[in-house]
């Protein structure tokens, strides 16, 4: 097995191209290739047909639209640069967390509908939730880093970035002042912001570390991680939610821009209707939910979200993939 990583947006032009070229080469003899992101680097090749090509993509679900469906709006590429740089080709195989997500990878990655290619089969890194061991794991290293996270409950703000990819910015609207002091007692906050943001949105001094931990540069404990050892989980447009929600734990989505992020990404769903979890716009809103989330929160919601969009994902997912090729 060899792992490539191109490393798109992070090295110079020069260093990108060696990478790529180091990948082509190794593709032009490898039975099986993996790739979990979109790349235009794919559509320059005719893959000889005793290779196969699997799309694993990086999230579970999709709320936000991404790919084509984004083709000539204001967050996306224009119709014209998708079709002389295609992201998506050379695919025998996109596995997804549920039939119900067929028609948006469908949609997003101009694959044809009766093709074959979309298999709702599972997502390889779920496995690792039903895993004992990492589980235990997980715990430990909370533990270790955030020791008076062992009397309290962990609140995980996980929202997706705002803005194009190449200058991606963080949500700064969340008051951790006003969280901790309603909500200090019982929890603690765990902020993870999305990887692509550069500037983190600042916690304030007398919160810092005390109430409030910004984990997202923190290589010791990555969303997954995260995602194990809480209680609750604060987002908004990201996948995140289609992973916790095999948890079962409550969500919360903190939607204060949602007409604006409408017209400028746009949503596969209407929110209101499909997620497992209340729509708030304001603090106040998430802290009342919150200190009376044990008679405002129903676990069936959330599970009947998993049973539709994650139906696929027990545990078994990667040997699934595997049987594919």
């Amino acid at each position: 097995m060899i792992l490539r990583e191109l490393h798109r947006g992070e090295v110079g032009t020069s260093v990108y191209y060696a990478n790529a070229e180091k990948f082509a080469r190794d593709m032009g003899t490898a039975k099986a290739v993996f790739v979990h992101e979109s790349n235009s680097l794919m559509g320059y090749f005719n893959i000889r047909k005793e290779t196969k090509v699997i799309q694993l993509w990086h999230g579970c679900g999709v709320f936000k639209k991404i790919g084509l469906s984004t083709a000539d709006k204001k967050f996306g590429r224009s119709a014209a640069m998708h079709k002389e740089y295609p992201l998506n080709t050379n695919y025998s195989y996109v596995t997804i967390a549920s039939p119900e997500l067929s028609w948006i990878f469908e949609e997003s990655m101009n694959i044809k509908k009766d093709s074959g290619i979309i298999k709702p089969v599972g997502v390889s890194r779920t496995d690792i939730f039903f895993d004992p061991a990492y589980i235990k794991n997980c715990y430990e290293k909370l533990y270790k880093k955030i020791p008076q996270s062992k009397n309290k409950k962990i609140i995980l703000y996980a929202p997706t970035f705002r803005g194009k990819v190449s200058d991606a910015s963080a949500p700064d609207k969340l008051d951790i002042e006003k969280f901790a002091q309603k909500l200090g007692d019982e929890y603690i906050l765990v902020c993870k912001h999305h990887q692509l943001v550069k500037q983190m949105p600042e916690i304030p001094e007398k919160y810092k570390n005390t109430f409030a931990f910004d984990l997202s540069d923190d290589s010791d404990m990555n969303i997954n991680d995260l995602m194990i050892v809480s209680d609750i989980c604060i987002s908004d447009y990201s996948s995140v939610v289609f992973e916790y929600s095999l948890m079962e734990r409550p969500m919360i989505f903190f939607v204060y821009d949602l007409e604006e992020y409408i017209d400028e990404r746009g949503l596969y769903y209407n929110l209101d209707e499909i997620t497992p979890g209340p729509l708030f716009k304001t603090n106040d809103e998430i802290i009342d939910y919150i200190q009376h989330i044990d008679e405002k929160f129903d676990k069936q919601v959330v599970i009947d979200f998993k049973n539709r969009f994650m139906c696929c994902c027990d545990g078994h997912s990667s040997e699934r993939i595997a049987s594919l090729i």
